[in-house]
Formats: C-alpha cells, structure tokens, sequence
C-alpha cells in the first residue's frame, strides 16, 4: 500500500520501471473492518494532491468480503496521566475479555511516548511500538495515544510535513483487524476534525 508513509515510496514511473498492462489493484483491504477502513481513509480524501496521486488505491467497500464491526474509538481524555490510565486499564480490560496479548499493540508517534506503557509490554507482554517500527504488522486490537501532540512539528503551512503526518496516522490505524481506539488530553487537534463522523466519541471517566 503505497499511502503507508514510513519509507520512502515511489510510484512505478519514478523508477522508470514499466509495468503497463502488466498490474493488478488490490481494492479490497481484508485486514480491516469496514469502519477502520472508512475512518483511516477519510485523511487521505480531504488532501486534493493525495486524491490525485496516481498509486493511490481507493478502496472497494461494497466488496461482501470485507468485515464488519463497530465505529473506532476517539476518546477525549482530561490531561496526559489520565490518557495513560485509560490506556492501561482500556488494555486490561481488552484481555479480561478474552483478547490474547500478542494480538494488542499499543502504537506510539514519539519514541520517548513507549516508555509510558512499557510495563504492559513488561508485565503483560502487550506489543508497544513505535510508528518506525509498525509497517507491515496487523493487530486484532490497536490503541494509538498521544495525538494532541501528533501534528506539533507539521503546522505552520508545511503541506507536506502535514501529508506525511496524515499517512503516518493512516498507517497506525489500518493496523488494526477489529477494534481500533485513537486518544488524545486537552483540546482537540482541529487535524482529527475529519474523523468524527466516523468515529464513535468517548470522554473516559
């Protein structure tokens, strides 16, 4: 998938390699639920040069092959210990419900943000990773935390710091198989705006 931003990606014409009449698309993306799907690629649809970029794929979402489940998760939380304690307990509940630990991940934009959840890859063996180290990996359960400070080093006008912020966010997101909770403390990035039609709001007590 070539709107994963972790590594440089080329479209086939840069590389001068001809491959006309000799590909095929994958438009249906068995990994996700239909809703993850949806909520992952409305970030990619409100940038114009995104749209029109020729490697990238549309999704089919009619397709009877594609799973269906509930509305990914944005939560809201008061301050940053808060987040952390939701992610924690959100985790532990996720296992008491009969989620095996290999299939939760907890993903994590800024390297100095793993340490806050390290003991649950410690003490219950939960995957927590960073963002340069998820590509190609799949999870039945994703959390994604920290993004109020997600689009910090992307504002100030720089469209593209923007974009690969966005397919970075896509990237994370799509990792998920069945249930999917983005979060963030204090107000609102206007950046996740697009997702809220797609997403289901909690304000964890």
């Amino acid at each position: 998938d070539p709107t994963q931003s972790h590594y440089p990606t080329y479209s086939w014409q840069q590389k001068r390699v001809n491959v006309a009449g000799r590909t095929r698309v994958l438009r249906v993306p068995f990994r996700c639920t239909v809703e993850i799907t949806i909520a992952a690629y409305s970030l990619l649809m409100i940038d114009q040069k995104l749209r029109e970029w020729e490697d990238l794929t549309i999704p089919d979402l009619n397709s009877y092959e594609m799973t269906s489940g509930g509305k990914p998760l944005l939560a809201a939380c008061r301050d940053e210990a808060h987040e952390i304690a939701y992610i924690h307990e959100s985790v532990k509940l996720a296992l008491r419900l009969g989620v095996k630990a290999e299939d939760i991940a907890i993903l994590c934009h800024d390297r100095r943000m793993v340490k806050q959840y390290v003991e649950l890859n410690l003490d219950l063996n939960i995957h927590v990773l960073p963002f340069d180290r998820m590509k190609g990996l799949e999870f039945k359960t994703v959390y994604v935390p920290g993004l109020a400070t997600l689009f910090d080093g992307a504002r100030g006008g720089d469209e593209e710091a923007a974009r690969d912020v966005r397919r970075s966010l896509f990237t994370a997101m799509t990792r998920a198989r069945v249930f999917l909770a983005l979060s963030y403390h204090g107000p609102r990035p206007l950046e996740l705006d697009v997702l809220e039609p797609y997403m289901q709001i909690a304000q964890p007590s």
